[in-house]
């Protein structure tokens, strides 16, 4: 189990200030630019928990769905200017096309928020830590939805509040 907030401040708090350094990390465990890949970085100790090498790789991997983020949608826009036929067909098909992609474009931004936020939180050293109980997320959930603000139990807890507001 993770540290609770009580144990994080005694540890050096959430910054990370606490555990091994990237040195430490055996080199066969490193991905590219040499830093450590998602299954080194989940086998780290609990004492590592957002510790600097934990920081820098969710930094990039956050970077990264960023950058793939605002290239899909640069492509989307550049999509939605190209020419339409003069024939009434292809025009409805074109409009039916464009709604797609503007809701596809809604989500993604919502999703860019999100990344925005969480790289804020990193920034804050707060990343990693639920909203709600201060608990550790865990590196796991982090790697599989990085943008998570919630542990699983908390976000269960806020999905029961929400079909029993919605009933």
């Amino acid at each position: 189990m993770y540290a609770t907030i009580t144990e994080k401040k005694t540890r050096g708090g959430r910054a990370g200030e606490q555990g091994q350094h990237a040195d430490a990390e055996p080199k066969e465990t490193r991905g590219k630019g040499g830093m450590p890949d998602a299954e080194a970085i989940t086998k780290m100790a609990e004492l590592d928990y957002m510790g600097p090498v934990q920081v820098e790789f969710f930094r990039d991997v956050l970077l990264h769905m960023r950058e793939e983020l605002c290239a899909k949608n640069i492509e989307g826009t550049c999509n939605l200017l190209a020419d339409v036929g003069a024939d009434i067909v292809d025009r409805a098909s074109a409009e039916e096309g464009h709604a797609l992609v503007m809701t596809a474009q809604i989500r993604d931004r919502k999703l860019l928020a999100e990344i925005d936020a969480a790289l804020t939180r990193l920034r804050n050293g707060e990343f990693g830590w639920c909203e709600e109980t201060g608990e550790a997320i865990g590196v796991g959930r982090l790697i599989a939805y990085p943008t998570a603000r919630l542990t699983i139990e908390a976000q269960q807890r806020l999905e029961v509040r929400s079909r029993y507001l919605l009933q």
